[in-house]
């Protein structure tokens, strides 16, 4: 299967999201999500990702760690703040280039890759596009990235000590 995804990309990962997962790889540049706006895309897929890891599923999570200057530095030390508290290892890159990857993985099997940030802008734009692929040979190779990644020293586990707070003006 290949398919390309644009105004479905919601729907599509939701319904992966819904079905039982045991392992979940993800990538990504930006999760901004509103616990107080549940109908938030952005956060309805966070609470699913969430609700995947309170099942059993092993959920791996490799978010960029943005430039104190960058706007998106706050939204992803929030995100790996709540997804510590809910027990996740959220991993972010320790040198000065960007993880602007966006993937998902689901059991080693399915991956969808491309533009779409987990932003509720990302998430309704129709010009956004990513590609959903069960090809054994390009997940296999995703995954010896993601592996790879996930495993050397230009990735560290978060921690508050590591990451500083952005300054407010």
């Amino acid at each position: 299967m290949l398919r390309l995804l644009t105004d479905d990309y919601f729907a599509f990962v939701r319904e992966r999201l819904l079905a039982p997962v045991a392992t979940l790889d993800i990538l990504a540049y930006v999760i901004n999500f509103q616990f107080y706006k549940k109908f938030y895309r952005s956060t309805q897929l966070f609470n699913l990702i969430l609700s995947s890891k309170n099942k059993g599923a092993r959920v791996r999570l490799i978010l960029d760690s943005s430039p104190q200057v960058s706007p998106n530095h706050r939204t992803n030390l929030f995100t790996a703040t709540k997804l510590k508290e809910h027990g996740f290892d959220v991993k972010m890159q320790t040198i000065p280039h960007p993880l602007h990857s966006k993937a998902f993985c689901f059991d080693s099997s399915l991956l969808v890759v491309g533009s779409h940030n987990l932003t509720q802008s990302a998430l309704t734009n129709p010009l956004e596009m990513s590609v959903a692929t069960d090809d054994p040979l390009i997940v296999k190779n995703f995954l010896s990235i993601y592996d790879r990644l996930y495993g050397s020293p230009i990735t560290a586990p978060w921690s508050r000590k590591l990451w500083r707070k952005s300054s407010t003006k």
